[in-house]
């Protein structure tokens, strides 16, 4: 939002029609480019090629016939014949008067009459196109003042000019340069029968950021009646201004609010508004609020926030049009800062997350989660390291009757020093450091774990080979020796010792300029971990391993290997990935699980903007190995062009919830069949703007029932849509009509 969408300048930069009698205006002033109110100074040369050119001494008159092509100042345009009279600065041109006044324009006239001194000009019978198929003609355009044009006997179309299906006309426009236009008798057809008329119609073309009402948005709804949306706008200065909007519902009230915006750089910029109302319907007030803010506090130091706040959680399906915001999931909100000085670093963040659906809603907090860090420092001339890590972070899990299904603090203190050994074949690091982490939960007292270790980390010897056709071929192994000791603090006892060898082992291969193979070929942890008997001495909760590796070595895949082939060209980008891993559980649950998880992709890139076909297809597979079931299956292909496409998909998941003490269980599959198809459509018989016809069915097929479709007719504008949607869920239906403006541009800095 910020400066309003004026509707001439967005003609002039060359968008869809808005509304079809502004093409009349636009044309018009797209000719005082070259009779500007500044004027085109005397001593400006004049430069006339033409086949046959005479001077006549005595009248002080060029004459000239044949091809000519005439230039001077910003103006450059071509005739059959031209007379130029010296004294009275008075020029003529004749038969087929072509001028080119800006990109994508183009002019013809029959007559040219332009006063070099006023820098008045008239054109006679003139044609006028705009890229890519817009028509203007007018009797006459005459500019009678520096600030004012008239026009007379006009019509606009985007049909064939000779014979078009519909066209508007107009017998006299008036415009006020950069401040407002007045046209009369405006009368629009079909074929040559009068579907309408106007008398009069005036409306502001101010370039500049001025205060008053944007056009409104109305329309229709089953749930709200008959509504009309205002907005008024107010400019403070270049960088901010405030909004005010004003509604009325049918069914719901009167609401109001406040916009207020800012811009000082592209780093520092913010927007707050707050809306409310008084529901007639339901009887209680109801009310959205929402910041947003970037800001730049130093040349090291930055900072964003976004703050969403709801008085109810129907709020967006009862009052946003949005189809996409009604039906939000969850609310969110979000605040980072970070700040980086030599040599620490210093993040801060917290979110919220309120999931909005059917049924006892769940709050998801992390309030907040401070980390420090270091950068890397040597020390004297011996490369010696240290590195410190330090966090705090506050987790909350809770249901709508703020009842906590799961709350835990924890903090982290890591310091770590280590040596890089570096040889061009290898890199050996020994390191040694120590960690200490303190547990702050509701249902248990703290606790600590402290964990003092040391290793050896081996990275090589690197075998790299080049042949012939741009392949190159790295294969590096990658070996990690770990020693560390643990106490916990609950039973002030020492720990047992933990042992752990990692060996990985990795293959690069590059495929010429735009292909990559990339394979995890082994990738082994080798670790020993105290007995149950053991942890229970020591403290350790027993049901942090699985049973079957406590006393003993064990080899699992440590995190995930992937294994994939990425092609990327000017036209398109495939990729392929094939990943298995194990995943552990946070504390409190049992165990982890092993997955296999299969990602395929590919679609053009970029995406192919000159209306040309595209064909998308998405693969997400993920195994649970240990439960021997699936848990994600999601295809999806999409073919068409950006304005008319196919698209369909099946998705399978299983859901999981949050049960008593924090545990993570198995609540219930979902197989949803969705479909949406795009269209423009090609009415001919209406203002040429660009219609779209949006289907979309989710049916579930465990349930054999259509859990919502959406049947939606759109028509947009430059700067404005009208919107006629059908939406249909298990809880009922819905009928909503809309017109107005989109959107309200952007703010300068």
């Amino acid at each position: 939002m910020g400066r309003p969408r004026d509707f001439w300048m967005l003609w002039m930069h060359g968008r869809y029609v808005s509304l079809a009698v502004m093409v009349a205006i636009i044309s018009l002033q797209a000719l005082p480019s070259f009779g500007a109110a500044g004027g085109i100074p005397q001593e400006s040369k004049i430069s006339i090629m033409a086949d046959r050119l005479e001077f006549d001494h005595q009248a002080e008159r060029i004459r000239g016939e044949g091809k000519i092509q005439v230039d001077f100042a910003d103006l450059s345009f071509t005739c059959g014949e031209i007379d130029f009279s010296i004294p009275s600065r008075i020029l003529w041109a004749r038969k087929g008067v072509q001028l080119f006044p800006g990109r994508g324009w183009q002019l013809e006239s029959d007559s040219l009459r332009l006063d070099v001194t006023s820098n008045l000009f008239r054109v006679q019978n003139s044609r006028i196109l705009v890229e890519p198929s817009y028509y203007f003609t007018a009797e006459t355009i005459e500019q009678v003042s520096p600030r004012e044009i008239i026009a007379t006997h006009a019509v606009y179309t985007a049909c064939d000019p000779n014979d078009p299906v519909w066209k508007i006309s107009f017998s006299r426009g008036e415009v006020d340069i950069g401040r407002s236009a007045m046209l009369r008798n405006i009368t629009f057809r079909i074929k040559d029968t009068p579907v309408f008329y106007f008398p009069y119609f005036w409306f502001p073309i101010n370039q500049e950021k001025a205060p008053g009402f944007l056009i409104p948005d109305f329309g229709r709804s089953s749930e709200l009646g008959s509504f009309v949306q205002n907005y008024f706008y107010l400019p403070l200065c270049d960088w901010t201004d405030l909004g005010f909007p004003i509604d009325y519902f049918e069914k719901r009230g009167v609401g109001a609010g406040l916009e207020y915006r800012y811009c000082l750089t592209r780093s520092d910029f913010g927007r707050l508004r707050a809306y409310g109302i008084y529901d007639r319907q339901k009887g209680q007030r109801r009310a959205e609020a929402t910041l947003q803010v970037q800001q730049r506090v130093a040349s090291h130091t930055r900072a964003v926030a976004e703050v969403n706040a709801l008085s109810d959680d129907d709020y967006y399906r009862d009052f946003r049009q949005e189809i996409g915001q009604r039906y939000n999931q969850s609310l969110e909100s979000r605040a980072f800062a970070e700040t980086s000085t030599d040599p620490w670093q210093v993040e801060v963040s917290a979110d919220q997350a309120t999931y909005l659906y059917e049924g006892p809603n769940i709050y998801y907090r992390r309030m907040p989660q401070v980390s420090f860090s270091t950068k890397l420092r040597s020390y004297a001339h011996f490369p010696l390291f240290m590195q410190w890590e330090s966090s705090w972070a506050d987790l909350e899990i809770s249901d709508s009757q703020s009842k906590s299904l799961m709350k835990t603090q924890r903090v982290d203190l890591s310091p770590k020093i280590f040596t890089p050994i570096q040889r061009r074949l290898y890199t050996l690091t020994p390191w040694l450091g120590c960690r200490k982490t303190l547990y702050f939960q509701t249902d248990r007292q703290k606790e600590a774990r402290n964990i003092f270790g040391g290793g050896l980390s081996l990275t090589g010897p690197r075998f790299c080979r080049s042949f012939p056709g741009r392949l190159d071929h790295t294969l590096y192994p990658q070996l990690d020796l770990v020693y560390e000791t643990l106490d916990w603090d609950r039973s002030q006892q020492t720990g047992a010792d933990r042992e752990t060898v990692v060996f990985g082992l990795d293959q690069l291969d590059r495929l010429g300029e735009n292909r990559q193979l990339s394979l995890s070929l082994i990738n082994w942890v080798w670790e020993k971990e105290p007995t149950a008997e053991e942890k229970k001495e020591k403290g350790e909760p027993a049901n942090r391993s699985s049973s079957s590796r406590q006393g003993q070595p064990w080899l699992s895949l440590i995190l995930r290997q992937k294994y994939g082939f990425r092609k990327s060209c000017s036209a398109k980008d495939q990729q392929i990935w094939i990943s298995q891993g194990r995943i552990d559980r946070s504390e409190g649950v049992e165990a982890g699980f092993k997955d296999f998880e299969l990602e395929a992709s590919s679609y053009p890139f970029p995406p192919d903007r000159s209306g040309g076909m595209m064909s998308h297809f998405d693969l997400t597979y993920n195994y649970d190995v240990e439960a021997g079931q699936n848990r994600l299956l999601d295809l999806r292909w999409s073919f068409g062009s950006l304005q008319d496409f196919f698209d369909l998909g099946w998705r399978y998941s299983q859901l999981e919830k949050i049960g008593d003490g924090g545990r993570i269980i198995q609540d219930q599959s979902i197989s949803l069949l969705q479909a949406n198809v795009q269209s423009a459509l090609p009415l001919w018989v209406l203002p040429p703007s660009r219609w779209v016809g949006k289907v979309s069915i989710s049916y579930d097929l465990e349930s054999g029932s259509v859990v919502e479709n959406q049947y939606s007719l759109i028509c947009r504008g430059s700067c404005w849509s009208a919107r006629l949607t059908h939406i249909q869920r298990f809880d009922g239906q819905r009928w909503n009509f809309t017109i107005g403006l989109e959107s309200l541009g952007e703010l300068g800095f």
